[in-house]
């Protein structure tokens, strides 16, 4: 029964810049601030943070009882050499902070309805 309203959320993470996805809703939004650093996507986690949260509570707000929704986090940007764990593990707390019952960081090609679950069912194994 838990899981009877649990939808994914995919976050793109752009430099100051989220751009968030609900499956299987189709409902997308866009949402701008300052948290970024010339080296770190995540400068401000304070800010990253509450940015992610108003973005997720205004998108779930019009559904009944939506429950927390799984956040598959996609950085788009500042991932030269690629992530290190400090980066994953800022994402993470990113996520589970802003609401998410489960995070899943994802650093491959974008993703849609199809390979959202095949990265869901990767990041289980």
């Amino acid at each position: 029964m838990k899981f009877l309203f649990r939808s994914t959320a995919y976050v793109r993470i752009f430099r100051n810049r989220f751009v968030v996805q609900v499956f299987p809703a189709g409902l997308q939004a866009e949402t701008s601030a300052a948290f970024s650093h010339p080296r770190l996507l995540i400068g401000d986690f304070e800010i990253a943070e509450k940015c992610l949260k108003d973005m997720i509570t205004s998108l779930y707000k019009p559904f009944f009882l939506p429950g927390k929704p799984v956040l598959v986090m996609h950085p788009k940007e500042v991932l030269e050499g690629g992530l290190t764990t400090i980066e994953g593990r800022v994402l993470q707390e990113l996520g589970l902070g802003a609401g998410a019952v489960k995070c899943v960081i994802w650093t491959g090609a974008d993703l849609d309805a199809a390979t959202l679950s095949q990265a869901l069912e990767g990041s289980r194994q």
